[in-house]
């Protein structure tokens, strides 16, 4: 609670919904996005977290409390500003602390604009991405709006592992993802040591990140996809090329590859090792010939990196 000029002042927070999936509620894109949202809000202190009746709203908010009040349907029609306004006076006679309010961003967009109105045709209203969101100071009367935020896209290995998490990846690709970072943390950190400049936060991040689409059909594709949707544009890369680099170059991209070439499930292996199991699924003569081509990328990105570093890998 903050007081400002003998007034106690709260803070309300409009928030976007994440982005809702076919059947309206949040799908994979949505679920990170309230990720996101929750990291960027963790030290609000919000006693009170509500939302709009639309399934999507309501699970967004859940990422923010345990606890979500539904807000009344007749709330999300007419002059919205003027019935939101009274209603705050009951949060806050009820709560302590700040406020949450998650809605469609059609609603917010109609709050921020001058007449309030949800039919309002207003075209100076902001547009409001997902998990966007606005803070209100509230001072017992009256609610003054500050700008637009816009999620933040940032990305941390805590803020990774919260993603597979929220997505519910089995435990035993959770696994293998850790000891990839593992391999691809040790080899960039010896090619930094031999002069190289490689980003040493993108490898651990793309690292974790680069199965998390692991359950679905061509997941390499599917999991740059979902980055890229996300705003995580050089992860995506580097999660594109895990089955098939783009070139020899040694890179960020390279180095989560070959990392992935070193371990199997949750154990570090040889690159002879790891292909003779993968080696027994090929089917036909197509796969046996894409199985070899890859085995010959892996070996030649080994090369390079055993020859500017000296080790022998695993590490």
């Amino acid at each position: 609670m903050q007081k400002v000029s003998g007034d106690f002042v709260r803070n309300i927070y409009l928030i976007a919904q994440a982005k809702p999936d076919s059947d309206l509620s949040l799908g994979k894109t949505g679920i990170l996005q309230a990720c996101m949202l929750k990291e960027q809000l963790r030290k609000k202190d919000f006693g009170k977290v509500c939302a709009a009746g639309q399934k999507s709203a309501v699970q967004t908010a859940a990422f923010l409390s345990d606890e979500v009040e539904i807000l009344p349907e007749q709330l999300m029609m007419g002059n919205f500003k003027n019935t939101f306004c009274s209603l705050v006076n009951d949060f806050a006679e009820s709560s302590e602390g700040n406020i949450a309010v998650v809605l469609p961003q059609g609603i917010i967009e109609a709050f921020t604009s001058g007449a309030g109105n949800l039919n309002s045709q207003d075209s100076k209203k902001p547009d409001f991405d997902f998990c966007d969101y606005i803070c209100m100071r509230y001072d017992g009367k009256h609610c003054v709006p500050d700008s637009k935020i816009p999620l933040k896209r940032e990305l941390n290995p805590k803020l990774c592992l919260e993603f597979l998490d929220a997505v519910k990846l089995p435990d035993r690709i959770v696994r293998h993802v850790k000891a990839v970072r593992d391999q691809a943390v040790k080899i960039a950190g010896a090619l930094n040591e031999k002069g190289m400049e490689l980003d040493a936060a993108l490898i651990e991040n793309a690292a974790l990140l680069h199965d998390i689409c692991r359950q679905e059909q061509n997941h390499a594709a599917a999991g740059a996809a979902l980055m890229d949707e996300l705003g995580f544009k050089r992860e995506a890369e580097i999660i594109r090329q895990h089955h098939d680099l783009k070139s020899g170059e040694i890179n960020e991209a390279a180095v989560v590859y070959l990392a992935d070439k070193l371990v199997k499930e949750d154990k570090p292996v040889t690159l002879e090792e790891r292909f003779s199991f993968s080696a027994a699924k090929c089917r036909d003569e197509e796969a046996a010939a894409a199985h070899a081509r890859r085995f010959a990328q892996a070996k030649d990105i080994y090369d390079k990196v055993q020859h500017i570093t000296g080790l022998s890998m695993p590490i």
